[in-house]
């Protein structure tokens, strides 16, 4: 009898030690994500009310909510994990990226689109290309550090999508710059 109870133990206390063992937090991060997202909500609703009514009010409601990605994106960046996470939250972040990313690819879908709105009210493309510039550096700068915190089990997930993003910057990019 004392010797099944002794065969126990070890299980037991793994059972006990498994929710103590150090793992990287990455609720900050996910936090993070979460007000980005909401963020590039806002985008996108202002750049199609932008596109609606191309004029200079939208275009600084346009302009101000890009800013305030800029500010999440700053805000986020001390949040990655300076150290490789742990498989489970890599595979956490790559399904924040997968849930996010299309909502990114389509606010950069949008401002592509709305290159006939800026002239129309008046926005010369370099306005715009300052703007875009100033997010492109803080995202590259996140994105270099997300991808370096990735773990191998997470990183062609992580590559494949933060590769979209790259190339469709590199489309604002042509049509502003």
């Amino acid at each position: 009898m004392f010797s099944r109870i002794l065969v126990l133990f070890p299980l037991v206390a793994f059972a006990v030690a498994n929710p103590l063992v150090a793992r990287s937090d990455i609720s900050a991060l996910q936090q993070d994500f979460k007000a980005m997202e909401e963020t590039v909500v806002d985008i996108q609703s202002a750049c199609d009310k932008f596109k609606s009514t191309p004029t200079q009010t939208n275009a600084m409601r346009f302009a101000a909510a890009t800013q305030d990605l800029d500010n999440e994106i700053k805000k986020a960046i001390p949040d990655v994990p300076d150290e490789v996470v742990s498989d489970a939250d890599g595979q956490t972040i790559c399904t924040t990226l997968k849930d996010f990313f299309p909502k990114v690819l389509s606010a950069l879908d949008c401002l592509i689109s709305a290159k006939g709105s800026f002239a129309t009210a008046g926005v010369p493309d370099s306005a715009v290309c300052s703007v875009t510039n100033n997010l492109n550096g803080d995202n590259s700068e996140f994105i270099g550090r997300l991808d370096a915190a990735c773990p191998d089990s997470a990183k062609g997930c992580a590559q494949d999508l933060t590769d979209r993003i790259v190339a469709k910057a590199a489309e604002v990019k042509k049509a502003y710059c």
